[in-house]
């Protein structure tokens, strides 16, 4: 999952540097593995592996803090470690209202911010799954899109007509997907794009 690469070196004193250079993060948060010696050009070469070591549920937690207290707002987070390729952060601020903002725009926006800073620490086509929660915010609107998607499949297997719901972010359409996947004679379909893109609930034989 944490970005792991190789590279060679002609002495290995300058190796730590080379790696805190190409995975650009401090040594002291690097990892590293000699693996060979190679010849090439008439050349001898080291070959070493070098690894973050970061936490990245520590690191996403710091970042998001980082946000808020440059924002005005003091902030506790706590991460939670689903599996590798998700993690879960709990904030609480003594505004929470203003940073969940209209609709959950502004939390939305902190969910993607930290989770694209986050992505970038992990191996070229890793997925990671970060979510970002302020008082039980995001329990409550899946639970609302999870009773909408019920309502709404209910009625699309009552009449056979398909329905388009409202436009959501990526985060509200996957958990649309998810509720109603298990449902055998309805399919979920993403249309639209960016900010108009949005769910068709449709019949199927």
């Amino acid at each position: 999952m944490l970005k792991k690469i190789t590279f060679q070196v002609k002495d290995e004193a300058l190796a730590l540097d080379k790696a805190a250079q190409l995975l650009k993060l401090p040594a002291e948060k690097i990892t590293l593995a000699k693996i060979r010696r190679v010849q090439e050009d008439g050349e001898t070469l080291i070959e070493f592996e070098a690894a973050s070591n970061i936490n990245l549920g520590v690191l996403g937690k710091d970042y998001l803090i980082s946000i808020l207290s440059s924002m005005g707002f003091n902030c506790q987070a706590e991460f939670r470690i689903i599996s590798d390729e998700e993690i879960s952060f709990r904030l609480n601020t003594p505004n929470n209202g203003l940073v969940i903002g209209k609709e959950g725009r502004n939390l939305a926006s902190l969910q993607y911010l930290v989770r694209n800073y986050l992505s970038s620490m992990i191996s070229r086509g890793e997925n990671l799954r970060v979510s970002v929660d302020i008082a039980n915010y995001q329990d409550h609107h899946r639970k609302n899109l999870e009773i909408l998607a019920l309502k709404v499949a209910k009625e699309v297997q009552s009449t056979h007509l398909a329905v388009r719901l409202d436009p959501m972010n990526a985060f509200d359409r996957r958990i649309i997907h998810e509720h109603l996947a298990d449902w055998a004679h309805i399919t979920t379909e993403s249309v639209g794009e960016g900010e108009n893109r949005a769910i068709v609930i449709a019949y199927k034989e």
